[in-house]
């Protein structure tokens, strides 16, 4: 019995048949959504950091700053925190967790220091931004964790793009 007989007899029942392979169906839709994820992480990456490395100090930089990095973390880095929260559970660590630490301290450093600056004024000016004799600027760090954030999934999305690419050229290899 050959396959496309199978096929005809699956069909004159009344049932269709899906001759496409589930697995790379599913790959195809990851791949998808990761590269949205990134396109959206780099398109309101690339402002946050322009806006860090220049220092910007406009009424209102570090909300501009806030407002753009909240949906890198959150929406395109979400897949770091479940995958960190899974490691958590089993008292393990992984890159995910070391990407969610280091992107949440900066984050967390950045939105407190956006919404009560004068608590690292306080401190005495020390730490980042201080400047001797002038007085302390509090510097937001917005810029880093959404440029990680961005940087894993380009590297998680030229992976995924070698995956397929390897396993169509097994897939055709087999075919042969």
């Amino acid at each position: 019995i050959t396959v496309p007989a199978i096929v005809e007899a699956i069909r004159d029942v009344g049932y269709d048949v899906a001759l496409e392979d589930l697995e790379q169906q599913a790959r195809d839709r990851e791949y998808r959504a990761l590269r949205f994820k990134l396109i959206v992480g780099i398109a309101l990456a690339i402002p946050v950091v322009a806006l860090g490395m220049a220092h910007a100090n406009f009424p209102g930089a570090n909300w501009v700053q806030l407002a753009l990095s909240a949906p890198v973390l959150f929406f395109c880095g979400w897949s770091f925190y479940r995958g960190a929260w899974k490691s958590v559970r089993h008292l393990t660590a992984d890159m995910n967790t070391l990407i969610v630490v280091g992107t949440s301290v900066a984050y967390g450093y950045s939105v407190a220091a956006t919404f009560a600056p004068g608590l690292f004024e306080a401190a005495g000016g020390h730490g980042a931004g201080h400047t001797s004799g002038v007085g302390f600027e509090v510097v937001p760090y917005f810029d880093t964790s959404a440029a990680i954030i961005a940087l894993v999934l380009l590297g998680r999305w030229l992976e995924a793009r070698a995956k397929g690419r390897t396993s169509q050229a097994v897939r055709a290899l087999v075919a042969l």
